[in-house]
């Protein structure tokens, strides 16, 4: 049954997170209603093509403009789940009889080594990240009137959930500005610190000038514990600290002067658990000073991180 493969690869995937799938609803015709007879009929059906166990479900009707949508929400921690192959037995259903499915994008595919590797290595809990200050600024070149860089700073302080160190490698991490629904700049270049007592002056030359010296660590005072160390390539985290972000981006002379707010992405990508993390903030107040144009970050609005 497909929509079971499709379910065991979402819920593989997942690596103990839950998952949600909304019933009733269609990307085309929007609330089409879901039957909650019909969902249960279903969900007996698909529970019927797992071997042994199924992701548990809760479920939750949810009236809206008189139709109703469904919201399943799946525990996949008892995972890996595996599926009968339904074409097995026939002419053409080869020598498989199960599968472990795995879902990547919009697709569903069998898992492959790296996958099943991945999903039986233990998973650390996201660690929680809070933005403290930050600042977006937009330089224009004096000597050529078709240049200008995106500079990013953020002060992010993590509080790690469990004892398992992270490590984020810079080419794993990014950053995207956007305004009014309009992407300006993606190709950014990112640097991760423990925080300086002393920082130095703002640009990617002077930050990159102030950590020549390799590595940089910050220790606890109390037990002389390194908590956090960074290199040229990445940062290990071990312990709960402050960090610093800067991010840099090359792009063609643009007009600030409309924007009176930006949105930031930053997505960090843990090397060893491979999960991901989005920061999502905004940033208001723009201030030109001395050519440059400056954000703030706007600590009013939520940060959400995904």
């Amino acid at each position: 049954m497909k929509a079971a493969r499709r379910l065991a690869g979402h819920a593989n995937a997942a690596r103990g997170e839950n998952i949600l799938w909304l019933i009733g609803v269609d990307e085309q015709r929007g609330i089409v209603e879901a039957s909650y007879q019909e969902l249960s009929n279903w969900f007996a059906s698909i529970q019927s093509a797992f071997d042994g166990i199924a992701p548990a479900l809760q479920d939750l009707n949810i009236p809206y403009k008189g139709k109703t949508v469904a919201a399943l929400c799946f525990d996949t921690s008892r995972a890996p789940y595996v599926v009968k192959n339904h074409t097995f037995g026939s002419a053409t259903g080869g020598p498989v009889e199960w599968e472990v499915p795995w879902h990547e994008g919009t697709k569903t595919r069998s898992a492959t080594r790296s996958d099943l590797i991945l999903l039986l290595s233990p998973v650390g809990k996201i660690p929680k990240f809070e933005l403290l200050a930050g600042t977006v600024a937009l330089r224009r070149d004096p000597k050529s009137a078709g240049k200008a860089s995106w500079t990013v700073d953020l002060q992010i302080y993590v509080t790690l959930l469990d004892g398992s160190p992270l490590v984020y490698p810079f080419h794993k991490c990014a950053a995207a500005i956007g305004a009014k629904g309009v992407a300006l700049a993606d190709s950014f270049r990112i640097d991760v610190r423990p925080a300086s007592r002393k920082r130095p002056e703002r640009g990617w030359a002077s930050w990159r000038a102030s950590m020549s010296k390799n590595p940089v660590t910050h220790v606890n005072v109390k037990t002389g514990d390194e908590i956090i160390e960074a290199t040229n390539d990445e940062i290990l985290i071990r312990g709960t600290g402050k960090i610093e972000l800067h991010g840099f981006c090359d792009v063609s002379s643009i007009s600030a002067d409309e924007w009176p707010g930006l949105q930031l992405r930053i997505t960090l990508h843990e090397a060893v658990t491979e999960s991901k993390v989005a920061l999502v903030c905004q940033f208001s107040r723009p201030r030109l000073h001395e050519g440059v144009t400056i954000w703030w970050l706007d600590k009013s609005a939520p940060c959400n991180s995904v």
